[in-house]
């Protein structure tokens, strides 16, 4: 049996070597599901149908959140989410919605995972907003930011950007993106 120091040892290895493969592999979506993360034997509850209401200490609405499952896996101090659906409430009265096929968060909850067919709605309405899709990408809620190492697709009613990697302020609504930059404008009515 390993000494309780050299597990941890082993295991913040096996993570960083992980999270450094994740990092290094843009192109290819990543997978939070409790298999490609080596968590089934270790979950000690799960979640049906979970709805999530986080206010912030004015008592205004900060964010819902929704998933179709919640696991929890207490060694990796991190639980694992099922179609993930979230709403941030910004100061202006507009709300971004943010869904994906998975997603992790760890125990301290300062961030939030999110992987594979990843949509972004700011001011999700009657009118068309501003929807940007990715495969990876990674929310803080206290800080209403979120950052993507993947290829992020930004379409507006008239015009589309793409690029590689981004900084988003949610808050705000104001998206960089990191390189191989493009877009299309269309003024036709």
């Amino acid at each position: 049996m390993l000494a309780p120091r050299t597990a941890i040892s082993m295991t913040a290895a096996l993570l960083l070597a992980l999270l450094f493969y994740w990092g290094t592999d843009s192109d290819n979506p990543q997978d939070f599901s409790a298999d490609s993360l080596g968590l089934n034997r270790q979950m000690d509850y799960f979640i049906n149908q979970v709805h999530l209401l986080q206010w912030q200490a004015d008592g205004q609405l900060l964010r819902t959140s929704d998933s179709q499952r919640i696991e929890h896996y207490p060694e990796q101090q991190a639980s694992q989410l099922s179609a993930p659906i979230s709403h941030f409430y910004r100061q202006d009265g507009n709300i971004v919605r943010v869904t994906a096929e998975s997603g992790m968060v760890p125990d301290d909850n300062k961030r939030i995972e999110l992987a594979g067919d990843v949509v972004v709605l700011d001011n999700p309405g009657p009118t068309q907003g501003t929807r940007l899709n990715t495969e990876q990408l990674t929310i803080f809620p206290a800080l209403k930011q979120a950052d993507s190492n993947s290829r992020v697709v930004i379409t507006h009613p008239d015009s589309t950007t793409e690029g590689v990697g981004m900084h988003a302020d949610l808050d705000n609504g104001i998206i960089e993106l990191h390189s191989r930059v493009k877009g299309t404008i269309n003024h036709a009515q």
